[in-house]
């Protein structure tokens, strides 16, 4: 947890990610995830969200990536409706 904290911080991801791959409490997945979020990584976030198998928590933000990106770039995204 140390080392993922000292990579994480000075922006080492691959080492940050090999610190990480052992570990299987779901309270140290998500303290990680909290980690992320204060440091802005997202992408190590979901992998944290993976691990604590909240498929939900992971899927809502890819689309809320998903959503900011569109409207940066000024498109319109629609979901489908179902009919």
């Amino acid at each position: 947890m140390l080392n993922f904290s000292f990579y994480l911080t000075i922006g080492n991801m691959d080492e940050a990610f090999k610190s990480i791959m052992l570990i299987k409490s779901e309270a140290e997945w998500e303290n990680m995830a909290r980690m992320c979020v204060k440091n802005r990584h997202l992408d190590v976030a979901r992998v944290c969200l993976g691990n604590m198998g909240n498929a939900r928590a992971v899927r809502a933000l890819l689309e809320a990536s998903v959503a900011v990106l569109a409207l940066q770039l000024g498109i319109l995204v629609r979901k489908p409706t179902k009919q």
